[in-house]
């Protein structure tokens, strides 16, 4: 007969439990109902004073799931290895795309200004590429984060951004080596 009693208490409790899908840490208020899981440190405000500290891990190549743990896509971590080899920009927050590891915030922008004094030896109609090396760009620089302008001289030549760098073509003879200024965004 005790069996009853707290049989219907658990199916109270599990079934109370199934129909509140949202969790809320901090603050007495309801978790809003777009979120999973809603972190606010007071009711009163929207100007909280702490974070979400993420997990700090030491990845050592972007290929490679957390040990010992199932790798889970879209998990954020926070690399604390300084290392930019196997893959890795450094330290910053990754996340997991099922895959390998991706920085998920970038540190910024860069650009460089080049004059292609090679361009002003072409042929008419003659072609070079400035490879992102002749920039000096940062090694995760591409077509997907890079863009171009055209600086002095460029009327006197066509230019595409490729995937090895900035593509130049000579359409008109001429002795002045154009300028080209790289800007990329990125880790």
């Amino acid at each position: 007969m005790k069996k009853v009693p707290f049989l219907m208490l658990f199916l109270l409790v599990l079934g109370a439990a199934g129909t509140n899908a949202q969790v809320r840490i901090g603050g007495d208020g309801e978790p809003n109902k777009a979120a999973v899981l809603d972190l606010n440190a007071d009711d009163a405000t929207d100007d909280g004073t702490k974070g979400l500290a993420l997990p700090r891990v030491s990845l050592t190549d972007a290929t490679i799931a957390l040990p010992g743990t199932p790798a889970v896509k879209g998990m954020l971590v926070y690399n604390t290895n300084t290392s930019t080899s196997n893959g890795l920009s450094g330290i910053g927050i990754y996340y997991w795309d099922d895959t390998r590891w991706v920085l998920l915030l970038t540190k910024g922008f860069w650009s460089a200004s080049v004059s292609c004094t090679a361009c002003a030896a072409l042929p008419v109609n003659g072609a070079t590429t400035m490879l992102w090396s002749t920039f000096a760009a940062p090694p995760w620089a591409s077509v997907a984060t890079c863009w171009y302008s055209e600086g002095d001289g460029m009327h006197y030549y066509q230019s595409v951004i490729s995937t090895a760098g900035v593509w130049v073509r000579k359409l008109y003879t001429t002795g002045d080596a154009p300028f080209l200024r790289l800007y990329c965004w990125g880790p």
